[in-house]
């Protein structure tokens, strides 16, 4: 599918998708970032966030220990629409050897979630409907990120519950 394709089916909301690679061989994502109408909401999970940031100039980076499968507390600001009604810290499964460089985040993403350390977990755009997370909330590893996704969702005009 391209761009073009994308946007002319007209969606109520993009998922910018995990996957192998990073944001330069993640297909259409950075174009896509550039190029999706401001109202429509989307959500980027991992190479997705990844793909986000870089897409609105942020940089990305290798993290020297790879984290693939494994549980991290993940610190909050409690503004971010995503984590309304979250524990902070909550648990989240993380899955990446790329992260975004926290310095680098251009100024229009605010860093909404962070690990102990500072890494960047999740960020929010300052006037458009856009979130990105590092960590994964579809992984059994994030117990309630099923409540973020449906919050998402919700924006789209999706009707969905959490179980």
């Amino acid at each position: 599918m391209s761009v073009e394709e994308a946007i002319a089916s007209k969606p109520t909301g993009v998922l910018l998708s995990p996957g192998p690679g990073n944001p330069d061989s993640a297909g259409i994502c950075l174009e896509l970032v550039g190029a999706l109408p401001a109202e429509i909401p989307l959500l980027g999970v991992c190479l997705g966030h990844q793909s986000l940031v870089q897409g609105l100039g942020g940089a990305i980076g290798r993290d020297p220990v790879p984290v693939h499968g494994k549980p991290a507390m993940i610190h909050h600001d409690g503004l971010c629409p995503l984590f309304d009604g979250m524990p902070n810290p909550f648990s989240a499964g993380r899955y990446h050897s790329l992260f975004a460089i926290r310095e680098s985040l251009p100024d229009c993403l605010r860093l909404t979630a962070w690990i102990e350390e500072g890494t960047v977990m999740a960020v929010q755009h300052i006037d458009r409907p856009w979130f990105g997370m590092q960590f994964h909330p579809e992984s059994i590893l994030t117990p309630q990120g099923d409540r973020m996704l449906v919050k998402f969702l919700a924006l789209t005009g999706e009707g969905v519950s959490a179980r």
